[in-house]
């Protein structure tokens, strides 16, 4: 049994379906948690999804991620409600409407926007939750990346595949800083997990190449599912994860090895 009863969480992008089996375990778990989303109101719908006995220890906390001060002033007043934020855990990032894209027609503008949703919107996370986990016995800062951040991905992705690589930069990069306050940062690289986003225009052949993986391409032999994920997100979030620091956890059954 994991030590995780009575912390708090922040997690972002909980609208899918391994966003909500991340709360739901983390709920199992002992934790409140509050769920981050562009906007009130589809945190609120994120809530009414689950079952009632886990919908009564989620929190809505609708705030955008690129804006510091909403986000300081909504990490303020979940703090003042559940005495604190002990860990925060990151899996929003898709672009609002996923546009393919290749070397030859990457519009400026576009990757722009998918660093800023990727990258920048991590960072200003971290750094508002900040005071918070400091104050926490055994803060946690959890980002969630995919396996194409290592391998370069599919060339019709190319700025999320930067935004994620550039993601595990900043967890290497913050787990040396925020050691000395007791806080671990990690990442965990996502492949070949069985999970349709809910996102407008989304290329049904992107689907097949980048989401719905054959069990015959993955080394144990099967596709991943949700509580795979946040199984390993449990774990990172413990206690008994204290000693684990500036790593990449790759959670894909083997659709990536390496360094």
């Amino acid at each position: 049994m994991m030590t995780l009863k009575n912390r708090v969480a922040v997690v972002t992008g909980a609208s899918g379906c391994v966003g909500k089996e991340i709360v739901r375990q983390l709920v199992e778990e002992g934790m409140t948690v509050a769920v981050c989303t562009h906007g009130g109101q589809a945190a609120q719908k994120t809530i009414e999804s689950f079952a009632p006995e886990v919908a009564e220890h989620v929190i809505p906390l609708g705030c955008e991620m690129n804006d510091s001060i909403d986000m300081k002033e909504k990490f303020a007043h979940l703090a003042q409600q559940t005495g604190g934020i002990d860990v925060l855990i990151t899996f929003h990032g898709r672009s609002q409407e996923y546009k393919e894209q290749n070397i030859e027609t990457l519009d400026p503008e576009y990757l722009d926007f998918t660093i800023s949703n990727h990258l920048t919107g991590n960072y200003n996370l971290v750094r508002e939750a900040l005071p918070y986990l400091k104050k926490s016995s055994a803060g946690r800062v959890i980002f969630t990346v995919n396996t194409n951040a290592l391998t370069g991905g599919f060339c019709d992705a190319m700025g999320v595949t930067a935004a994620k690589g550039a993601t595990i930069s900043l967890s290497f990069s913050l787990a040396r800083r925020l050691a000395p306050d007791g806080i671990t940062v990690n990442c965990i690289a996502v492949g070949g997990i069985a999970n349709i986003p809910d996102v407008p225009n989304l290329n049904p052949d992107w689907i097949r190449q980048d989401e719905l993986y054959r069990a015959e391409d993955i080394l144990m032999g099967r596709v991943g599912k949700p509580e795979d994920i946040a199984a390993a997100i449990c774990y990172l979030a413990s206690e008994e994860a204290g000693f684990v620091t500036g790593t990449v956890l790759n959670v894909s059954g083997g659709t990536y090895i390496g360094i």
